[in-house]
């Protein structure tokens, strides 16, 4: 069984700012790091999988976004249409 956190529990908005959250994370003894992404913007895929190889903990993605916040996401608008 793996046992994962939320980045919600210590920052919001997740950023390359705050990647010192998965081995803090990872210290406390969990498996998996939950992102909850606001802002793709925000922090480089990249960086993050490179520092979650490093500190040897599995990353996942929330998306939490709504129809203000979703704009120019890989090119698309969430609408009402």
């Amino acid at each position: 069984m793996k046992f994962g956190v939320s980045s919600y529990i210590w920052v919001s908005p997740f950023s390359n700012d705050t990647i010192d959250q998965l081995k803090h994370a990872k210290d406390l003894g969990f498996d998996i790091y939950e992102i909850g992404v606001e802002d793709p913007a925000s922090f480089d895929p990249v960086f993050v999988k490179h520092e979650a190889d490093r500190v040897g903990i599995q990353v996942n993605i929330c998306g939490a976004f709504g129809t203000e916040r979703a704009t120019g996401i890989m090119g698309w608008r969430i609408s009402g249409h």
